[in-house]
């Protein structure tokens, strides 16, 4: 959005108005006339809000603005690729340097993506800060589940990774690897589900999910 002024004053009374233009914004985007702030919003109401871009697209007509989703999916491709990336990496860069980082992957389909069917499986890892500190929380997508992607991704980092027990994260050098009592809980209620109804007779996998209750009890406090 570019301002123009004008003396209302002197239109008024029929002397000659001087107009001045203020300088044009810089582009946020080169080639498009996106401006930061309606590129924050859309960005803030998709991932933010939840809100997803074909009903940002429907509340833009009727603001009497026909601006499609396409174009809000490239806006904010670019704009991420040109600002974004560069706190993205700031971030990891930061992590790299803490004593513990949490990690995890989970599955993701990806549509149209070049050279693979709209079918394959791919992944999400995800790495983040715990309690203490600045939180940080960053997704590195991958084709694949092979221990390699944490291995590139952690490269540098020498602290406590705690995970969920999967091998691949056995492939991460100079790391300490820690476990998840939650997975590990799950196992034991997944053992007493397995049990026959009714069931009294007292087994280890009971004995662990009073330990893990207990721990967690603790942890609330």
């Amino acid at each position: 959005m570019q301002y123009v002024y004008s003396c209302r004053h002197c239109e008024h009374h029929e002397i000659e108005t001087p107009i001045q233009t203020a300088p044009r914004p810089k582009s946020v985007i080169p080639g498009s006339f996106a401006s930061p702030s309606i590129l924050a919003h859309i960005m803030t109401q998709k991932y933010a809000e939840g809100l997803p871009l074909y009903r940002q697209e429907k509340q833009f007509q009727r603001m009497g603005m026909p601006l499609s989703r396409q174009t809000f999916a490239n806006w904010m491709v670019k704009g991420a690729e040109r600002w974004l990336s560069v706190l993205y990496h700031r971030m990891n860069e930061h992590l790299l340097t803490l004593d513990i980082i949490h990690a995890d992957e989970t599955t993701l389909q990806v549509l149209q993506e070049p050279g693979r069917p709209a079918t394959s499986t791919s992944y999400l890892w995800q790495y983040q800060t715990g309690i203490e500190g600045p939180p940080i929380i960053l997704y590195d997508y991958q084709e694949t589940r092979a221990g390699e992607n944490p291995k590139n991704f952690l490269n540098g980092f020498q602290g406590y990774l705690q995970v969920d027990g999967y091998a691949g994260y056995h492939q991460v050098p100079n790391v300490t690897l820690v476990g998840c009592w939650a997975h590990a809980r799950r196992g034991f209620t997944d053992a007493l589900k397995s049990m026959p109804a009714h069931s009294v007779t007292p087994v280890t996998a009971t004995e662990g999910l009073n330990f893990c209750n207990q721990l967690f009890a603790v942890e609330r406090k």
